[in-house]
């Protein structure tokens, strides 16, 4: 299976992209910024840059044989059969002053309530639970002597941490096997991954490399905001962080699992 930030899709990518998905010979595939970027004047992602796109007919044709859930702009690809899926809501753990969508969004109010997308797959009569993350970035800056600035910073901790605790409910009550596999946004440093739930395994030791890089600033390896974690009955055979061709500022990540039999 593979996990995999595409950086807006194929926007300015070409027939490489499909290409490259191909070549990860996947049979499970985590895909996360399922959306367009619109042109922007000052650099800063906001709300209204946002374009919701509908690639299924591409996909179908391109990568044909997989089924198929989104949410926001979280997308899975399977092979094995999709017997549900769901995005988890962040609303329940924002502050009331957050959980309004907001109003460039309001005909896609899952590419602001939804920052993971559940989806349950058979695999050879095991139901295992993938959940495919895109968490917000942290603050960027913490200019101390600008209020806006500390609010804005704040109104961002806030959202990661309702992503956070909105896995860690939803796989604490999930009594099948769990593959949590994507983009947390989240260094080594940052503490905020002890949100998720005991449950969860990280499984960067089966990765050859003892510091992973992820994140990616041309052909330089910055720092792992991408994760894998599973639950204990998820064996983990094989793990390593493919290049992104120089169409996304992340690594893939592809690994090997199997899941107990029924």
């Amino acid at each position: 299976m593979a996990a995999w930030n595409t950086q807006f899709w194929d926007q300015d990518q070409g027939p490489g992209f499909y290409a490259y998905l191909r070549d990860l010979h996947a049979d499970v595939y985590l895909l996360t910024e399922y959306l367009y970027r619109a042109a922007d004047r000052g650099g800063r992602w906001t709300a209204d840059l946002a374009v919701r796109i509908d690639k299924l007919a591409e996909l179908r044709r391109e990568l044909p044989g997989y089924h198929v859930a989104v949410s926001g702009e979280q997308i899975t690809l399977s092979r094995f059969p999709i017997v549900a899926h769901r995005g988890l809501d962040l609303r329940p753990w924002l502050p009331p002053d957050q959980r309004e969508t907001p109003g460039a969004l309001r005909g896609w109010p899952e590419g602001y309530t939804v920052e993971t997308l559940r989806t349950d797959i058979d695999v050879n009569g095991t139901t295992v639970s993938f959940y495919n993350p895109q968490i917000a970035q942290p603050p960027l800056e913490w200019r101390l002597y600008d209020a806006g600035t500390r609010d804005v910073a704040a109104a961002k901790t806030l959202r990661r941490e309702a992503s956070y605790r909105a896995i860690g409910a939803d796989v604490a009550a999930n009594p099948h096997p769990v593959l949590l596999a994507g983009d947390l946004n989240t260094s080594p440093a940052m503490g905020i991954r002890r949100l998720l739930p005991e449950r969860l395994v990280d499984r960067t030791p089966a990765l050859p490399s003892l510091l992973p890089g992820t994140y990616l600033a041309g052909t330089a390896e910055l720092w792992r905001i991408d994760w894998l974690y599973t639950s204990p009955d998820v064996t983990v055979h094989r793990y390593d962080l493919p290049g992104a061709r120089g169409m996304s500022d992340h690594r893939a990540q592809r690994m090997v699992v199997s899941v107990p039999r029924p």
